[in-house]
């Protein structure tokens, strides 16, 4: 029996909590020590409860024993969860091989709720040798039997969660033609109970909701599947739906709302949406400024605001706000409680378009660009839309390089250093291949303008008409540059990225790959 590694407790004293993910656990096992376990009749296949004919149903069953003193039995506690990771498991006694199937039903509701549909329950079995009162648990408390996963169709309840709802009530004209139809994901509405409304209304707007049952049944005020409120005129944000005896829930103020309803729990929410004069886009583009206002939106039609925004080179994260101040307030962005939406990956034609949600848990957007875009986000719809601002290639100004490069051309199509300027900073670069003057060396400078002369005026050199060798230090080398002078930059032959700033007359090579 010392095999067994076991230890003495009472029965009151077994820890029955296992449901916390254990560390390095050993494999289920069938067999331990003598102890052999099968899985009882009940768990081999599919388990529709509603059919079960027996008020138990048969889950686990000893095969083999181990040496036993008289009075000595195997016991078993079952371990049933919702994942193979047992991480939410919950302890159901055991009788003879028996677990009661209420109390299986009843887990299955607390882990699945009110779906009617099979969904996967897992079991497991820890084993005891029992004298009295007196339990030893077989192995460790990391010791299970006979783990395996069943479809478990639960015993079924009077409730149904309809594929369709439909808003009516004074936004529409209490009219059956033109009910307004909940949104809904693409789930099994058992797995998201959730139905989603945004509408506008006049102050003291009443309304009910329409299931998709009573629509095929025929539209008539004498349906009894009419959703509603228990008080007529209840004027509560929130609250329970009932439809026997439904009564119109009302809307005080006018504007345009949100509505959600949760047919699980039968319960609704509405949310008076915000349409400020402004929105604010908060973030990298303004410097993460919950107070600064410099980078606004602004009210165009309806609830739809439009701005350009400019993003700078490197990883660009905003959101939007109504008002400022506030960062867990009035808020938009592209999820709750989950991670930001990286744009970049997902432009087409260099443009984006997606949904918004609103709420202080609302994550950013996040675009890795260099450029002005239009932005328009639309409250009514909860989208929000990027497209790339066409650049106007007349606003561009030029730097030329003229030496090996080109052949020392100086014609206005000898373009091959052309370097650019697109942003009126006087700041221009360009990547380039050098090639070998027959030295192991290149030279060049610069022109402001290619117009077939050697005209001093447009030149831009090194100073004093003579050659600098650059000096590269960690594969970057600077110099100073002068206006109207003849003299060469030189490096190694190779490629390299050259940026030249006129307004410091400094120019920066940096090798390239």
């Amino acid at each position: 029996m010392s095999m067994l590694a076991l230890t003495f407790v009472s029965c009151e004293d077994i820890d029955f909590e296992e449901g916390k993910p254990q560390t390095n656990p050993q494999e289920p096992l069938m067999s331990f020590d003598g102890l052999s376990v099968g899985l009882g009749d009940n768990l081999g296949a599919a388990l529709d409860l509603s059919t079960l004919s027996t008020e138990s149903l048969n889950a686990v069953k000893t095969v083999q024993t181990p040496a036993l003193t008289e009075g000595q039995t195997v016991e078993y506690v079952a371990y049933v969860g919702s994942d193979e990771n047992f991480s939410n498991a919950q302890p159901l006694s055991v009788v003879n091989g028996n677990v009661d199937k209420a109390k299986v039903n009843s887990l299955f509701r607390e882990f699945y709720g009110r779906s009617p549909k099979a969904r996967d329950l897992y079991f497991r079995f820890a084993a005891f040798i029992a004298e009295g009162k007196s339990w030893t648990r077989v192995g460790t408390k990391d010791t299970y039997f006979a783990a395996t996963k069943v479809s478990v169709t639960p015993i079924p309840e009077s409730f149904t969660i309809e594929s369709a709802y439909y808003l009516i009530g004074g936004m529409q004209g209490w009219s059956w033609d033109t009910l307004i139809k909940f949104d809904h994901s693409d789930a099994d509405v058992y797995d998201d109970p959730e139905f989603t409304v945004t509408f506008k209304c006049d102050a003291n707007c009443y309304w009910k909701i329409v299931p998709q049952s009573a629509v095929e049944s025929g539209l008539t005020w004498n349906n009894t599947n009419i959703i509603g409120v228990v008080t007529d005129g209840d004027t509560a944000m929130e609250g329970k739906l009932i439809n026997s005896g439904a009564n119109a829930a009302q809307i005080v103020e006018a504007g345009t709302y949100v509505l959600t309803i949760n047919m699980m729990d039968n319960t609704y929410k509405l949310v008076k949406k915000l349409e400020p004069s402004q929105l604010y886009v908060i973030g990298t583009p303004n410097g993460w400024n919950i107070n600064g206002g410099d980078v606004p939106l602004n009210k165009t039609t309806g609830a739809v605001y439009a701005g350009t925004v400019s993003l700078n080179a490197g990883q660009n994260m905003f959101r939007f706000y109504a008002a400022l101040g506030d960062w867990e307030s009035n808020s938009y962005g592209s999820q709750v409680n989950d991670s930001p939406i990286n744009c970049t990956d997902k432009l087409v034609d260099g443009n984006y378009s997606g949904d918004i949600v609103a709420g202080k848990g609302s994550f950013e957007f996040n675009l890795d660009a260099a450029a002005d875009y239009n932005f328009t986000v639309d409250l009514d719809a909860m989208t929000f839309k990027m497209e790339l601002v066409p650049e106007d290639p007349s606003q561009w100004t030029y730097l030329y390089v003229v030496g090996n490069l080109n052949g020392w051309n100086t014609a206005a199509t000898a373009t091959e250093g052309e370097m650019v300027c697109k942003n009126g900073s006087n700041i221009y670069t360009g990547t380039f291949d050098f090639p070998d003057s027959g030295d192991g060396k290149s030279y060049f400078r610069f022109f402001t303008e290619l117009n077939g002369t050697w005209d001093k005026s447009v030149q831009v050199g090194s100073g004093n008409d003579g050659n600098v060798d650059l000096e590269f230090e960690d594969g970057m080398a600077m110099a100073v540059a002068e206006a109207q002078t003849e003299g060469c930059f030189v490096v190694p032959a190779g490629k390299y990225t050259v940026t030249a700033d006129l307004n410091e007359m400094i120019i920066t090579v940096s090798k390239a790959e």
